[in-house]
């Protein structure tokens, strides 16, 4: 499993002056369990309605049903090798 920890302002401050960053933790790597783990607790507490100031709300079944459409029958057919193309 992986986890996504930091933020990203978009205001015209934060832009200009801010230093906005995301870091990637990966669950499989010993030196990045702790912050994986402390990322995934939280999440765990918020998804589970065990705090006061995350409220969970159902997707519209409009998105739910053009998701379902949209994804691939098989797991095998997504391209998980996606490379960026540089110039």
């Amino acid at each position: 499993m992986i986890s996504f920890s930091g933020s990203i302002s978009e205001t015209a401050k934060a832009w200009l002056e801010n230093i906005e960053e995301i870091k990637v933790f990966r669950s499989w790597i010993e030196a990045e369990y702790a912050y994986f783990k402390s990322d995934y607790e939280k999440f765990e507490r918020y998804w589970n309605g065990k705090t006061t100031r995350i409220e969970i709300l159902e997707a519209p079944e409009a998105v739910k049903k053009r998701l379902i459409q949209m994804a691939p029958k098989d797991i095998d057919a997504l391209n998980l090798d996606w490379k960026p193309k540089i110039k």
